[in-house]
């Protein structure tokens, strides 16, 4: 059986700074990023799942969608959410990726640790510095 490798599209969105972007994803989740944000969306998005990765900041209003749920990967971190809105804060210099959910409950993993946020709470995942 022969497999060929598929080569995988992706978007990509790079913000300067002072600099602020809405977007619209396909799944209708609405996205504001900061300033010098980098958020990498693949050209399957949607389809099967909904991954994205970023490293900066961004505010998100997912749409819910049970079946699919939306995924934030960031370095070591990943980011779970069924339909909630919150702020994901990941920039390479931090020490810390903060998350704050505004509606919802979030499921946030930082191998190999998994761990809840509801509403109104923030949290904040060491990350290592490289």
């Amino acid at each position: 059986m022969i497999v060929r490798n598929r080569l995988l599209l992706m978007r990509r969105k790079y913000l300067q700074k002072a600099k602020k972007k809405n977007l619209l994803l396909a799944d209708g989740t609405k996205v504001i990023l900061n300033s010098d944000t980098k958020l990498i969306i693949p050209s399957n998005f949607n389809k099967e799942e909904r991954i994205i990765e970023m490293e900066g900041e961004g505010f998100f209003d997912v749409t819910p969608n049970p079946d699919k749920p939306f995924i934030i990967r960031s370095g070591e971190a990943r980011v779970k959410v069924l339909g909630t809105s919150f702020d994901f804060k990941s920039y390479k210099e931090d020490e810390f990726i903060k998350l704050t959910v505004s509606t919802g409950k979030s499921q946030s993993k930082m191998l190999p640790t998994k761990i809840s946020n509801w509403p109104f709470h923030r949290m904040n995942i060491f990350q290592s510095i490289k």
